[in-house]
């Protein structure tokens, strides 16, 4: 059973952020506090520049409990409360389902991501930004030990 919560960052009666957290609400506020001074976010830009820190508000939206460990399903409640309050200070979208665009298979999906995949020499198939730690892997380097002794 995972309990979560989804909250939001109010300044000045302003909806900043909307987030979700497995911790408690005064945890993810420390961590927040942290962030500020180290990351550089649209969040985190806009309280260093405003020096606001101890002005924001930590507002518990809703808390709840999953059954199993789905993160996709508290993203996907984040994400509903994320198009409800349009907050500001949000870069990307918390959960994005392909079933919202009813033109875009499964199929669609991996023709599009069909070309980063590429074949090693070991006869293993790998996405191209692996490729440089899949030759660091046991499988690989027995590979090429084969290949050296012949």
């Amino acid at each position: 059973m995972i309990k979560f919560l989804i909250y939001k960052i109010v300044y000045e009666n302003k909806i900043l952020y909307v987030g979700s957290t497995r911790l408690t609400l005064n945890n993810r506020k420390a961590i927040h506090k942290y962030y500020s001074t180290r990351k550089n976010t649209k969040l985190y830009r806009f309280i260093k520049e405003n020096d606001c820190f101890s002005d924001l508000d930590f507002i518990e939206i809703m808390k709840s409990q999953i059954t199993n460990n789905n993160k996709d399903k508290i993203h996907e409640i984040e994400q509903t409360y994320m198009d409800l309050l349009k907050p500001s200070l949000n870069e990307r979208r918390s959960y994005v389902s392909i079933l919202r665009n009813p033109n875009f298979s499964m199929n669609d999906y991996q023709k599009k991501y069909r070309s980063f995949i590429v074949n090693c020499e070991c006869g293993a198939n790998v996405m191209m930004s692996s490729l440089y730690n899949h030759k660091k892997s046991k499988k690989h380097i027995k590979f090429e030990k084969i290949c050296v002794k012949i």
